[in-house]
């Protein structure tokens, strides 16, 4: 993945934040991507974003818009849909 700027990387993180909150533990989370609760933890501990390909199963669990789960992502188009 390309290098985030700061504010990117800080927006992300607080995305992966709400993600979670939203769906109550890392674990569900883990669930719903089909990863284990460690590759969670790694998303955290690198730049703090979720992986593109996970992003619009995310949105359909949690009703959160694909942009505020990925903001470093506006503009391009995720599964025929403009974020």
């Amino acid at each position: 993945m390309p290098s985030l700027t700061n504010h990117e990387q800080h927006a992300c993180a607080v995305a992966l934040q709400m993600v979670i909150r939203s769906l109550g533990t890392q674990e569900r989370l883990a669930d719903i991507c089909g990863v284990t609760p460690q590759a969670i933890s790694e998303w955290h501990r690198g730049a703090g974003r979720v992986p593109i390909q996970y992003v619009e199963r995310i949105s359909r669990e949690t009703d959160i818009p694909p942009a505020e789960i990925r903001p470093d992502l506006g503009g391009i188009l995720l599964g025929g849909r403009l974020l």
